[in-house]
C-alpha cells in the first residue's frame, strides 16, 4: 500500500460500532422488539449532549444554534422514552 494511501487509511475511524448498531436494528425489527428501538433514540440524544452537535438533516451545534439544538435532543430522548414505556 502506497504511503498516502496507508495515512488516509490509518485516520478513518473504526465502524464495528457503526455495523453492531445497523445489525441490532434488523434483529429488532424482524423479531419486532420497539424498546430497541428507543434505546437507540435515547443513545443518540446522549450522544448529541456528550458532542455538542446534532447532525439531523443539517449539522446542528449547541453553540450556534441553541434553540434548534435543545429541541433536537429533547426530542429523541423524550421519543426513545415513549417507545419504551408505549412501543
Amino acid at each position: 500500500m502506497p504511503l498516502g494511501i496507508q495515512r488516509v487509511a490509518n485516520r478513518l475511524p473504526s465502524l464495528w460500532p457503526t455495523w453492531c448498531v445497523v445489525v441490532l436494528i434488523w434483529v429488532s425489527a424482524f423479531l419486532n422488539h420497539p424498546w430497541l428501538y428507543g434505546s437507540l433514540l435515547i443513545a443518540w440524544g446522549v450522544y448529541d449532549l456528550i458532542s455538542g452537535r446534532s447532525t439531523f438533516i443539517q449539522d446542528i451545534t449547541r453553540s450556534n444554534h441553541p434553540l434548534t439544538y435543545w429541541v433536537i435532543v429533547v426530542t429523541w430522548i423524550t421519543l426513545g422514552v415513549g417507545v419504551i414505556l408505549y412501543g
